[in-house]
C-alpha cells in the first residue's frame, strides 16, 4: 500500500511527499486477521453465528481451501456444523479430529498419508488426505468444537506458524464461544422467570390465558420479518411476553378512576414491577408503548411517531392484532384473521408503524403466524 506523507513530523528530517512501498507480508496479514477477528467476535452473540463466522475467518487467515466445523456427538462421532468452500466431497479424516480432540491442541501435518501419526489409517488413504490443520474450541462441553482444514499439498501445505496462529485465534475463539452460551443460559433462565410471571397473571385473570404467549410469538414474527438480529428479536419477543404484566397489581381504583385509568395503571405498574428486575430493565419499551399509537391517539403518555422505540411499535402492533381476532367484530367474539390484518393495513402509517404493518403482512405470508392464531392462508385465507 502507499501511505500520504501530509501528517508526518517534519521538524528533524525532511522526507519526501510520498513513502516508499512497503509490502505486505503473510505475517502481517495475519495479524489483521487476529483484530478482525477479535474486532467481529465480540459482536455476534449467537453461537451458530459465531461458529459460522469463526470458521470463515479463520480460514482466510490460513488460507485453506475447505474447513468444517464439528462437534463429538453422543455415539463417538463427529457432526457438521458450519462448512466453508466449495466442497465436492467430504475430504475429512476422523484419526486427524480425534487426535486434535484428545490431544487438546492444534494438529498440523503438512501430508497426512507420510506422517507416522496417521499415515496407513482407513480415512486417510480412502479420501486420499493431505495437508490438513485441526484446530479444538472450547473448553466445556456446551462450546467444545473443531475446526479442520484442508489445503492441496501440491500448492503449499499448512506450516508451523499458521498452526501457531490458529491456535491463537481458537483461543480467541473459545472465550467469545463460552461467554455467548453463558448469555444463552442468562437469556433461558430470564425466559423462564418471565413465563412464571405470565403465569401468575392468568391464575389472577383467567381470561387473559394465551394472550402474552400469543402476543410475543406475534412480536417475535414481526420483528424477524423487519431483519433484526437475533438479539434483538430475543428481546421484543421476551419484552412481549412481559407486556401486561402491570395488571398483576393494576385495579380499576389504582389510580382513583375509572376503566381507563386501570388500564393507564397497568402501563405504570408494569414498569415499576420491570424495574425491580434489572436483568429485564431494558424490556421496558415493549410495557411503555404497547398502547401508544403512532398518530399520538394512545395512551397513557400520547406518545408519537419515532419516540416510540420500534420494541413499543411492534408489541403494539401484535397487541392489537391478537385483541381483534379474540375479542373484536360486532359480537366482540373475534374477527377473522384476514379482516384483523386487512383493518391493520388500513391504520398503517397513522395508528401504526408503516414498516411493523408491512413485516407483519411479510410474516403472514410465510406462515410466520402458522399456529399463533387460529387460521392460516392454508384454510383458504388468501393474504390481504
Amino acid at each position: 500500500f502507499r501511505k500520504e506523507g501530509k501528517d508526518r513530523d517534519t521538524t528533524l528530517l525532511s522526507a519526501p511527499e510520498e513513502l516508499p512501498d512497503v509490502v505486505v507480508t503473510a505475517k502481517d496479514q495475519q495479524i489483521e486477521a487476529l483484530r478482525k477477528v477479535a474486532q467481529d467476535l465480540t459482536n455476534i452473540k449467537d453461537r451458530a453465528t459465531l461458529r459460522r463466522r469463526i470458521l470463515e475467518v479463520l480460514a482466510h487467515a490460513v488460507q485453506a481451501e475447505f474447513g468444517y466445523y464439528f462437534v463429538p456427538d453422543k455415539d463417538g462421532g463427529f457432526r457438521g456444523l458450519a462448512q466453508f468452500g466449495q466442497v465436492k466431497e467430504v475430504s475429512v479424516s476422523r484419526s486427524i479430529l480425534d487426535h486434535a480432540l484428545k490431544a487438546g491442541q492444534a494438529v498440523m501435518t503438512e501430508d497426512a498419508s507420510s506422517d507416522e501419526r496417521f499415515r496407513g489409517r482407513q480415512s486417510v488413504m480412502l479420501r486420499n488426505i493431505h495437508s490438513v490443520l485441526c484446530v479444538p474450541i472450547g473448553r466445556t462441553d456446551g462450546a467444545r468444537g473443531l475446526l479442520y482444514y484442508g489445503r492441496d499439498l501440491v500448492k503449499r501445505p499448512f506450516t508451523e506458524h499458521e498452526m501457531r496462529l490458529a491456535s491463537l485465534m481458537g483461543d480467541m475463539a473459545t472465550l467469545t464461544l463460552e461467554g455467548a452460551l453463558v448469555q444463552e443460559t442468562q437469556q433461558e433462565l430470564l425466559m423462564t422467570t418471565a413465563k412464571a410471571l405470565v403465569r401468575a397473571l392468568e391464575w389472577k385473570r383467567p381470561q387473559m390465558k394465551g394472550h402474552c404467549e400469543r402476543v410475543s410469538a406475534l412480536s417475535l414474527s414481526i420483528a424477524q420479518a423487519m431483519g433484526l438480529s437475533d438479539i434483538e428479536c430475543r428481546r421484543v419477543q421476551l419484552g412481549a411476553l412481559l407486556h401486561d404484566i402491570g395488571r398483576l397489581v393494576a385495579s380499576e381504583d389504582t389510580l382513583g378512576g375509572g376503566p381507563m385509568d386501570a388500564e393507564a395503571a397497568h402501563v405504570f405498574m408494569g414498569e415499576q414491577l420491570l424495574a425491580k428486575i434489572p436483568e429485564l430493565a431494558d424490556l421496558a419499551p415493549a410495557i411503555t408503548f404497547h398502547h401508544e399509537r403512532s398518530d399520538g391517539s394512545g395512551f397513557p403518555r400520547k406518545a408519537q411517531g419515532a419516540k416510540i422505540p420500534v420494541m413499543g411499535r411492534i408489541v403494539a402492533l401484535a397487541n392489537e392484532l391478537d385483541h381483534r381476532v379474540t375479542e373484536g367484530g360486532a359480537n366482540g367474539d373475534g374477527m377473522l384473521l384476514k379482516d384483523a390484518l386487512l383493518q391493520l393495513g388500513q391504520a398503517a402509517g397513522k395508528e401504526f408503524d408503516t414498516e411493523a404493518v408491512k413485516a407483519l403482512f411479510v410474516a403472514y405470508r410465510r406462515g410466520g403466524l402458522h399456529g399463533v392464531l387460529y387460521t392460516t392462508p392454508a384454510e383458504g385465507e388468501a393474504a390481504p
